[in-house]
């Protein structure tokens, strides 16, 4: 009788690993949308949902979103380096060009974008959409052209091809006639320009500068040096 009382007490482990795995996915659904992109929460939460127990063990193995502390200690000095350049072009622009005023519709973008790249909004811009490639090339072209004092450019990927030769080709025509031109893009992302450098003619090849992490390493002066950055600066 006593046998039967205490097996009657055990409880099912099915009904253990269902109560488990709902807990688990109700925590996840919780802990891991916060501060991460939705299409890597949405894939954690999928594992969790097939796989209850492993999905949390490689979760909370591979899952932190943190950085190592010398990236965020790299970011933390970028951070104070914009902080004090923006302060320092308040001075001469003021709090209307700097700061300007938001409609109550956009804050929410206008946080997003300040928490991510630290800068502040700006007034006096204007957007034009160009949706095809050659014309926006093209487009960017005669704008270099036009350039009497300042030509900086950024891109994540830059390639040299038959359709961007008159771009490189406006940048170094740029520098033949005395404007400052500077070239910011991703050494990863921009690896084939790197190797056609080494077979380009000089008229284009650009000299390479590296400084501190900071602001000024995407627009150096000329002649500074220090540690390497996690992008490269180069300008024509």
């Amino acid at each position: 009788m006593a046998s039967r009382t205490l097996t009657a007490m055990i409880p099912d482990p099915a009904t253990v690993y269902a109560i488990v795995s709902a807990v688990l996915i109700v925590a996840a659904i919780i802990v891991i949308p916060p501060r991460r992109r939705p299409t890597a929460g949405t894939a954690w939460i999928l594992l969790i949902v097939i796989l209850p127990i492993p999905g949390w063990l490689a979760f909370l193995l591979l899952g932190h979103y943190k950085l190592p502390r010398a990236r965020r200690d790299v970011q933390a000095r970028i951070n104070a380096t914009i902080d004090a350049q923006v302060a320092e072009a308040k001075k001469h622009m003021g709090d209307g060009v700097i700061d300007a005023a938001v409609s109550p519709a956009y804050r929410s973008v206008e946080r997003l974008a300040t928490d991510y790249g630290r800068l502040p909004v700006m007034a006096g811009n204007s957007v034009e959409i160009l949706t095809d490639y050659g014309a926006s090339l093209e487009a960017i072209v005669r704008d270099i052209d036009a350039a009497h004092q300042s030509v900086w450019v950024e891109y994540y990927a830059m390639t040299l091809d038959d359709t961007t030769r008159p771009f490189f080709e406006a940048l170094a025509a740029a520098k033949r006639r005395g404007v400052d031109v500077r070239v910011l893009y991703d050494t990863w992302g921009s690896r084939s320009l790197r190797r056609q450098e080494a077979h380009a003619a000089g008229s284009w090849s650009p000299r390479e500068s590296r400084t501190a992490p900071s602001c000024r390493c995407a627009f150096p002066a000329r002649g500074t040096s220090g540690p390497t950055c996690a992008i490269t600066a180069r300008s024509w």
